[in-house]
């Protein structure tokens, strides 16, 4: 009896002091938003191989690390992560999440020239969650994805489609402009690359209009 005493409570305090998903997470994001991306990568990466059931903040720890893969265009790796959150986020049963994971993997396959691979999933997320925020996001991957094959009509089709209720994007504009330039349409190119520099300051969106 004391054995099994002394066993259950050396457990309890290892569980008491042992640094959790959670805590780990949290310190990625401090590091990474201090702009010390191999510190938040370290953590992110200790949040996911915790022995706790704390799915969701391993989850967000694999998409943190797959967004940063995603900006160093890396998108093979970046895929990767994205598919490991997926599978964590399902661990919750959260539909958006998961269907969030599911477009970001879409997205990586649309930038990378695989466009039936990319619809196919962006479909599974809009299946998986059918809901504005689900069918903005896919949108905007079935857009790039026809950017990205060259198909630049039907990149006006898809940005066309985003849900009133969602509100449009500078992204949205950014595909405008770069399909209307592809497609010789100077002016109107510029004009859409004008409305992004009006909606953002984000130095991707402003360096690809």
């Amino acid at each position: 009896m004391a054995v099994c005493m002394t066993a259950y409570m050396a457990a309890c305090l290892t569980a008491c002091f042992s640094p959790s998903a959670e805590r780990y997470y949290h310190e990625g994001r401090q590091y990474r938003e201090a702009g010390e991306p191999v510190k938040a990568v370290e953590c992110f990466i200790a949040a996911t191989r915790c022995a706790s059931r704390e799915y969701m903040y391993k989850g967000r720890s694999f998409s943190n690390i797959a967004t940063m893969c995603r900006i160093s265009e890396r998108h093979e790796t970046a895929y990767r992560y994205y598919e490991k959150s997926a599978e964590q986020f399902a661990r919750t049963n959260d539909t958006l999440r998961v269907a969030y994971a599911l477009n970001n993997m879409a997205w990586e396959q649309a930038v990378s020239g695989h466009k039936s691979e990319a619809v196919l999933l962006a479909d599974s997320a809009e299946y998986i969650c059918p809901t504005v925020p689900v069918f903005a996001k896919t949108a905007e991957t079935r857009a790039a994805a026809c950017l990205y094959a060259g198909e630049y009509d039907s990149v006006l089709v898809y940005t066309g489609k985003v849900p009133m209720e969602s509100g449009d994007s500078a992204y949205f504009d950014m595909l405008r402009a770069q399909a209307f330039a592809f497609l010789g349409k100077n002016d109107s190119a510029l004009a859409y690359a004008r409305r992004v520099l009006t909606q953002t300051d984000n130095p991707r969106y402003i360096d690809d209009v």
